[in-house]
């Protein structure tokens, strides 16, 4: 994460998020739990994450511009809508 220009941050309740210059985000905070839902963090599991992480899969398709975060959501606006 060294080295990595951020733009913008967004807080959730439990988790936080990170948006970089090139338009790739990042994710750490709670990841959830079996009994409650929730989580994932966008790393594809529901552990708990404690530094801020790239999110890849379907982010990577279009640079992100705008990201926000709530109780248990994540919203990611992409550069084509």
């Amino acid at each position: 994460f060294a080295g990595v220009e951020i733009v913008k941050v967004a807080c959730g309740e439990s988790h936080s998020l990170a948006l970089d210059k090139d338009g790739r985000c990042y994710a750490w905070g709670w990841g959830g739990s079996w009994v409650s839902g929730g989580g994932h963090l966008g790393q594809g599991s529901r552990d708990h994450v404690f530094e801020p992480t790239l999110i890849e899969g379907a982010l990577e398709e279009a640079p992100v511009t705008s990201i926000s975060a709530g109780e248990a959501h994540s919203v990611f606006l992409t550069s084509d809508g």
